[in-house]
């Protein structure tokens, strides 16, 4: 049967959709390669891995996307690339700016890149010694948005009630809530999740 969900124009680069004002991000022939040491290929025959390849994707404004593959298929690294957590080894991305003018991937557009991204990583970054509070109120000082957007984001991701207690206490669950509350820090234009609800009870 038709699948009515998938939609080509995300996954095909077609270039006159540049014009569409929802078109947020374009990510074209993306790859990237694990560097693999010579004594590594030579002497253990290990070779290098090749964990993107060609891959090809268009990123509306207000649409949900989700990655799927078997472990080591290569979405965290996918993430990581397109959120510009590190460089990649070869393909093209860019972001539309607020002004509407695109903007490639790389250190020297980041400064204007950075805020329109929001990412919740596959592991914990949380420092047990500090309160969900303090964790978000560092963000907003770091984004440089008012304190009260941290209430109101604890509030939206249901830690208001132990946000005074420092990480070490919360469960698995709930630092992967801390860690979802960071990425919506500021409103972002993007917001990447990997595993966002790994180890959360439903509700």
């Amino acid at each position: 049967d038709e699948n009515v969900f998938y939609n080509p124009k995300n996954f095909e680069h077609i270039d006159h959709d540049k014009d569409d004002p929802k078109l947020t991000v374009q990510v074209e022939n993306l790859s990237h390669i694990y560097y693999v040491s010579g004594f590594q290929r030579l002497c253990m025959g290990v070779k290098t891995p090749k964990v993107v390849n060609g891959m090809n994707l268009n990123l509306y404004a207000g649409e949900v996307y989700g990655l799927l593959g078997h472990n080591g298929a290569g979405k965290t690294t996918s993430i990581g690339a397109i959120s510009g957590e590190f460089p990649y080894s070869g393909g093209h991305i860019q972001y539309r700016a607020p002004d509407g003018k695109w903007l490639a991937l790389n250190e020297h557009n980041m400064p204007t890149i950075r805020p329109m991204i929001g990412v919740c990583p596959q592991k914990d970054l949380v420092i047990n010694e500090m309160t969900g509070r303090e964790h978000l109120e560092m963000f907003c000082g770091i984004r440089g948005v008012p304190l009260d957007e941290a209430e109101e984001i604890a509030n939206h991701v249901m830690i208001y009630e132990f946000w005074e207690r420092r990480v070490e206490q919360y469960s698995g669950g709930m630092k992967r809530r801390i860690g979802l509350a960071m990425a919506l820090v500021g409103n972002p234009k993007c917001i990447f999740l990997d595993e966002p609800t790994a180890g959360m009870d439903p509700v």
